[in-house]
């Protein structure tokens, strides 16, 4: 069965792979950040972008990106292809993880259920950092709930959940954090310890990008990237009637309101 979700995903992730340019905002950008990693001008520590460094996101889907592009040059293709892979992945994550929980059929229905939302089915096709990040967020999860029965599996989830950090920042990556939290309590899995290791290993995979950026930049680094993690997007602001959520919402759940 994951066979032929990877299979299934791979095809609908990768329809549109070529099929339309770049797109203004973050995809374009994050080709030119790309870019220039690949010319080997700039450090590897921190986004070059415009002209300077880009101290708004941390750079693992870059860096994962830099050998394709290195390789066969600078297209649609190569930058989307990292989201593309995370994004097949991440459905078979899903599976996995609801398979372990709740049975097979759980499994290939939220699977399914996963693909069919819109901002799995378009943005996973893009080169953008949210394939990534919940890919890795799902492998913390999923290597957290069977390491009842092998234990080193604490340690694949805490390094997922510490390159989670360096996708978007430490404040997003934490989420499955919270997730695990919850399940510890509402499955009464009396489990608290196994978060000992998990924090570890989520330390030891991520602190050192920051002590090599705050070597190598100083306090600027530690400004953006431990202080302000969110880059401004999260400061509290006056509540504003918008529409385009309501849009959004109906979008990317689409006929899924029927049944529920």
């Amino acid at each position: 069965m994951s066979f032929f979700l990877g299979i299934l995903s791979f095809i609908i992730f990768s329809l549109r792979l070529t099929s339309f340019p770049l797109k203004n905002w973050d995809e374009a950008w994050y080709a030119e950040i790309i870019k220039n990693l690949a010319g080997g001008r700039y450090s590897f520590l921190v986004p070059f972008w415009n002209g300077q460094y880009y101290f708004d996101k941390p750079p693992l889907y870059f860096w994962l990106s830099y050998p394709i592009v290195k390789l066969f040059g600078l297209g649609p293709w190569q930058v989307r292809l990292v989201s593309v892979l995370a994004g097949v992945t991440a459905v078979i994550l899903v599976y996995k993880i609801a398979l372990s929980i709740f049975g097979r059929r759980v499994g290939l229905l939220a699977a399914l259920i996963f693909l069919s939302l819109g901002q799995v089915a378009l943005r996973f096709q893009e080169g953008d950092l949210d394939s990534l990040m919940i890919c890795l967020f799902l492998a913390c999860i999923y290597f957290f709930l069977n390491a009842k029965e092998h234990r080193h599996y604490l340690a694949l989830s805490g390094i997922s959940l510490g390159l989670s950090f360096l996708v978007k920042s430490w404040l997003l990556g934490g989420l499955p954090v919270l997730f695990i939290v919850f399940y510890i309590y509402l499955a009464k899995q009396h489990r608290w310890r196994d978060l000992i290791p998990v924090i570890f290993f989520a330390l030891i995979s991520s602190s050192w990008w920051y002590l090599l950026g705050y070597l190598n930049f100083g306090q600027t680094f530690i400004s953006w990237y431990l202080l302000n993690p969110s880059a401004g997007n999260y400061q509290l602001a006056a509540p504003q009637l918008n529409f385009d959520y309501i849009r959004s919402l109906i979008s990317d759940i689409g006929l899924w309101f029927l049944p529920m």
